[in-house]
Order: C-alpha cells, then sequence, then structure tokens
C-alpha cells in the first residue's frame, strides 16, 4: 500500500485497521497514511486519543519524528465552548463550508441537555471529553415547579410521605406506563408508574403536559440495616416513612414484590410493564400468564438512549414530576451515561451510588414510547424479543 486514508478514526470500535494500514506500507518507497477525525466519545482504549497524544508530543517538541505532520484545530485550555467566539479555533473554515448560524443553533439546543453538551463539544468545537462519562440530572433541576410538584396544594404538603399520597389519590384509577427494574440479589428493586397529563383537567397544572411519576421500591430488610451502617445511606429513614417497602430476608423476594404489583395495578391500569429481561424473566411471566398483566421487553444499553434522553428533556423542560420523592431523586442524580457515538446508556458501573429508580422510570418512558409509535398492544403476547 502506497497511501491509505482513514476518516473518523475516533469512531474505529478498535485499532487494528489503523494497525494494518501503518505497518503495510514498509516496501513502499513513498507511503503516505493520512488519518482525520474529529473528538471521540472516550480517551480510554481509543486509537485515535493515543495518536493525538503523539502529536501533541511532536508539536511540543517532546519527542522527534519527522516524518509525522500533524494538525489539531481545537479550543485552548480555558475557552468556553458556546463562546462563539473561539469557535474558529476549532472550525477553519467557519463561514464559509461551516456555517456559523448552524452551529449558533446547536449551541443553544446543546445548553439545555448535558448530552446535548457533550456532543456539541465533540464534533462541532473538537474537543475530547476528560473522561467517557458525563454526569446526567442536575439536583437543582429536580426543585423545579413540573418536577418537585404539580398542584400548587401539594407542594404546600411538607411532608414528603404525606404529599405522596395525597398524589396518589388523585391519581387513583388513572391509566399510566410501568417500567420495573429488579435487584439481582439483595439491591433495591423498582417499579416507576408515568401519569401522562389529564387533558381533562390541565387547567390545574402548572403547565401543560406534565408527567406525574409514582415509585414503589422494595429493598430486603437485612439489606436496609447494612446499607445504613456502611454507607451512611438514610435506608433506615426511608423505611420509617414508607418510602422504602421491607421484603422478607437478606434476597429479593419476587413473590412479595408479585403481589405488590397486583394491588398496584388494581389501583392503577397499567397499559403495560416494561422491564429489564436480565432480572424479571420469571417474574414477568407470572404477572402475565397468572394475571393478565401485558409485559413488555424494555430495551436496554444504548438501545435506551431515546427513553434516557427523553427523560431529560422532560426533566429539563419541568414536565416529569417525581413530587420530591428522595430515592427517585438519589438515584436520578447518582447517574452516570456513558456515550456512544451518538447515543448514551446508564451506566451502573460508573454511577456514584444506586440507580435503580433512574432504571425503571427509563423503562416505563420507553414503553410509552413503544405505545406512541405503534398504538397499544392488543395480543396479550410477552414480548421477549
Amino acid at each position: 500500500m502506497s497511501c491509505g486514508i482513514l476518516d473518523e478514526l475516533a469512531s474505529h470500535t478498535s485499532p487494528d485497521l489503523y494497525h494494518t494500514f501503518t505497518t503495510s506500507t514498509a516496501s513502499r518507497l513513498q507511503p503516505l497514511t493520512i488519518s482525520i477525525t474529529t473528538a471521540g466519545n472516550q480517551r480510554e482504549g481509543n486509537v485515535a486519543w493515543g495518536v493525538r497524544q503523539h502529536a501533541m508530543q511532536v508539536l511540543d517538541e517532546t519527542v522527534s519524528d519527522e516524518s509525522f505532520f500533524c494538525f489539531i484545530a481545537t479550543l485552548d485550555s480555558g475557552d468556553r465552548w458556546d463562546d462563539e467566539k473561539v469557535w474558529i479555533k476549532a472550525n477553519p473554515s467557519l463561514g464559509i463550508l461551516v456555517q456559523t448560524d448552524n452551529l449558533r443553533q446547536m449551541a443553544e439546543r446543546a445548553k439545555a441537555l448535558p448530552s446535548g453538551k457533550h456532543a456539541f463539544c465533540m464534533f462541532n468545537v473538537n474537543v475530547w471529553p476528560a473522561t467517557s462519562y458525563t454526569a446526567w440530572v442536575h439536583p437543582n433541576d429536580l426543585e423545579k415547579p413540573g418536577v418537585s410538584y404539580v398542584l400548587e396544594s401539594e407542594r404546600k404538603i411538607l411532608d414528603v410521605t404525606e404529599r405522596l399520597a395525597a398524589v396518589e389519590k388523585r391519581l387513583d384509577g388513572r391509566t399510566c406506563y410501568a417500567g420495573l427494574d429488579i435487584g439481582p440479589v439483595d439491591d433495591l428493586s423498582v417499579l416507576a408508574l408515568l401519569f401522562p397529563s389529564d387533558e381533562e383537567s390541565k387547567e390545574k397544572f402548572v403547565r401543560d403536559g406534565v408527567f406525574d411519576v409514582l415509585f414503589r421500591v422494595w429493598c430486603p430488610e437485612e439489606n436496609i440495616e447494612r446499607r445504613t451502617k456502611t454507607h451512611r445511606v438514610p435506608y433506615q429513614e426511608w423505611a420509617e416513612r414508607k418510602l422504602i417497602i421491607p421484603t422478607p430476608g437478606d434476597t429479593t423476594d419476587m413473590a412479595f414484590i408479585e403481589r405488590d404489583i397486583v394491588e398496584l395495578r388494581n389501583r392503577f391500569w397499567s397499559q403495560e410493564i416494561s422491564f429489564d429481561v436480565a432480572c424479571a424473566r420469571d417474574l414477568a411471566g407470572r404477572l402475565q400468564q397468572g394475571y393478565g398483566i401485558p409485559m413488555l421487553q424494555a430495551r436496554q444499553g444504548f438501545a435506551l438512549s431515546p427513553a434516557i434522553l427523553r427523560v431529560e428533556k422532560l426533566i429539563k423542560e419541568g414536565r416529569l414530576c417525581t413530587h420530591g420523592h428522595p430515592i427517585a431523586n438519589w438515584c436520578l442524580s447518582n447517574v452516570m451515561l456513558s456515550a456512544g457515538v451518538r447515543d448514551f446508556r446508564l451506566d451502573k458501573s460508573k454511577s456514584r451510588e444506586k440507580i435503580d429508580a433512574a432504571s425503571a422510570l427509563c423503562n416505563a418512558v420507553d414503553g410509552w414510547l413503544a405505545s406512541e409509535q405503534t398504538a397499544f398492544r392488543s395480543d396479550g403476547k410477552l414480548n421477549f424479543a
């Protein structure tokens, strides 16, 4: 090979092709390999980041490599990504090939969403993330009207247990979409009930289109005391305030959770329950076959990205109300997102603490999005596809 061109090197899933190109030129008199890329979504294990590090050493003259020419167009340390005066540094053709108005619109949209900022920095100003993970929900966003409360009368109820009881009474009999996240052994298990806005009484709402969310949280009773002491998380207090429902023993009690879900279904008519098949296949089968509750396998990993981004958008707009549920808000503020090329997944391994309520919520939103696209299912079949 005399000449090879590798585009978007940061998106290559492995370094194999790059090394094939660079090592297959040994017999050529004037070989040329060209690599082009924007910033990648992660530094760890990314061949483009390794090439960039070598480029920086060449530019700093800490390494001598006369066969290596490099040009890096990016922002300087200390530059603000949303300051359009510095965009020319990362976009030498700004105003010619890259239109300033288009970039300005993208930046405005990116300001509203952490995931949008992540993508803008990578693809539009060529800034590599310090890590491949990004924080998701800011605690301040969980205090906004439409997120912390819907009705003014409910906002005035200061005790969160009493407030949530009042919300449940208001929503009694309403249709919802449910999302289930089951702890595998001794973890939290959460059912999230997502209620679309009530068009008949929308004049009562802070703004139109607000989604109410209720949560049921279960935890093995022996784990409540242990985590309270060892992790300094107020599980015991939450249990005393009936925000956590203790289940017998030291492992997840599926039969107990099954009975609770059936009881809830008698109060709130769920279109279906979206669940993660990894930990709830048997429970899902019993709920559908024994009680006729429609069950839908929620997408997971990067496939859940549309639901993740919709949750983020609704929270930013003040249209997804957790009513100040402390466990739900704790889980939401714990979440770290792992970035793909243009999508995201919840990353439990990098999140600060438990994220089970956030997972259940995203599963519920995934089910709602599916119903919006395909209308309500009526075949009654358990979907493990």
